[in-house]
C-alpha cells in the first residue's frame, strides 16, 4: 500500500490482483487435501463446512465437494493459453501446461539468484529497490515498488521444486538430465553467495541481476528454508 502524499500513491494498492489470487487458490486446496485426509484418519472431526447463500441461507458443503470444485476450475479460470503456485498443489495442473509456465519463468523472470517479482515488461516494473525514496515518482515514492520487479530469493526455492517435479512427469530422460544440470547450477550461485557473506546466510531480495539492496534484510530465514527444500528433492532426484 503506498504512503506518499508527494507521488499521490498514499492508499492506493502497489501490487493488485486482476481477480482471484493464483497462490491463494492453491494454498487453500492444499490445505483441503490435507484436512480431508486427517479427517479420513480420524485426527479431525469434520468433513464438511456451512458457507452462505443468497437470501440469507446456509447450506452445507462437504471438504470434498469444496476440493472437486477448484479442481473442475482451476485451468480453465487461471491458464492462459499461449496464443504458476503448483509446487502447493501439483495435482491441480496439466503437465504440458506447467511445463510451459516454468518455461516461462526461466525466460523472463529467472534472475541470478532469485525471481522477479513482476515482468520486465510490465509499465510498472522496477528492478531496484529504495525503501526511502522520497521522490514524485509514483511508481517508486516511499518504497511503492517493492513487489514489482525486486527479485526474492525465496520464490527461487519453489520454482527449483516445480522444476523438479514436473521433469519427471514428462516421461523423458533427457529432460530430467538437463533439469538437473540446471538446478545445480542454479543451487551452486547460492552457495556461492551465502559463503561469499559475513552472515554465511541468504537475503532477502536482491536488486537486479543479483546486486546487492541496501534495503534487503540480509539474512532471510524463509529465503534459506526453501532451499533447503529444494537441496532435499535434488538429493532425492
Amino acid at each position: 500500500m503506498g504512503s506518499s502524499d508527494k507521488a499521490s500513491n498514499k492508499g492506493h494498492r502497489a501490487t493488485p490482483h486482476d481477480g482471484s489470487a493464483i497462490e491463494l487458490v492453491g494454498l487453500c486446496r492444499s490445505t483441503l487435501a490435507w484436512v480431508i485426509q486427517m479427517n479420513k484418519n480420524g485426527y479431525y472431526p469434520y468433513d464438511s463446512i456451512e458457507t452462505s447463500i443468497g437470501s440469507g441461507g446456509k447450506m452445507k458443503l462437504l471438504l470434498s465437494e469444496w476440493l472437486n470444485k477448484i479442481d473442475e476450475n482451476f485451468e480453465k479460470e487461471f491458464w492462459i493459453d499461449q496464443s504458476n503456485s503448483s509446487q502447493y498443489a501439483p495435482e491441480m495442473f496439466d503437465k504440458i501446461h506447467i511445463w510451459s509456465a516454468l518455461e516461462q519463468v526461466e525466460s523472463i523472470l529467472l534472475g541470478k539468484y532469485d525471481i522477479k517479482t513482476l515482468d520486465p515488461s510490465d509499465f510498472n516494473y522496477v528492478s531496484d529497490y529504495i525503501n526511502d525514496d522520497d521522490s514524485h515518482d509514483y511508481k517508486r515514492a516511499h518504497g511503492f515498488h517493492y513487489h514489482n520487479g525486486p527479485e526474492w530469493l525465496w520464490l527461487m526455492g519453489y520454482y527449483i521444486r516445480a522444476k523438479l517435479y514436473w521433469s519427471k512427469q514428462r516421461d523423458d530422460p533427457l529432460i530430467v538430465k538437463q533439469t538437473i544440470k540446471h538446478v545445480r547450477k542454479c543451487l551452486t550461485s547460492h552457495i556461492q553467495l551465502l559463503n561469499s557473506t559475513d552472515w554465511r546466510g541468504l537475503p532477502e531480495v536482491t536488486n537486479a541481476n543479483g546486486h546487492t539492496c541496501p534495503y534487503s534484510c540480509y539474512v532471510q530465514a524463509w529465503s534459506s528454508a526453501t532451499f533447503i527444500e529444494a537441496f532435499y528433492d535434488l538429493q532425492r532426484s
